[in-house]
């Protein structure tokens, strides 16, 4: 169901956590990138199931992260995609500051 749904996405996110410890962004950009591209969609999926904006707003720090990273490293198509769901969690955000 839904709350074993939320147990292994905060597994999830505790993983890719601790990936970024030895993927870090000056040893691995690449891998970093992927790593916090990652760690934003488990986010923004345990907010979406209404976990609450905290791990919204900290999907789109991840997002915004992980384009830095991508466009060091010049990877096009991560560019377009990991932008797509920046765009998709900031308008989530703002729909929930709004509504």
């Amino acid at each position: 169901g839904l709350e074993d749904d939320a147990v292994v996405l905060r597994e999830a996110i505790e993983a890719f956590e601790a990936a970024l410890l030895e993927r870090t962004r000056a040893r691995r950009p690449l891998q970093w990138a992927a790593t916090q591209c990652n760690l934003g969609a488990a986010q923004l999926r345990l907010a979406e199931s209404g976990n609450g904006t905290g791990y919204l707003e900290a999907a789109i720090t991840a997002y915004r992260s992980a384009l830095e990273g991508y466009e060091e490293a010049a990877a096009a198509h991560a560019i377009k995609t990991t932008r797509a769901s920046l765009m998709a969690a900031e308008a989530r955000l703002k729909a929930i500051s709004d509504g």
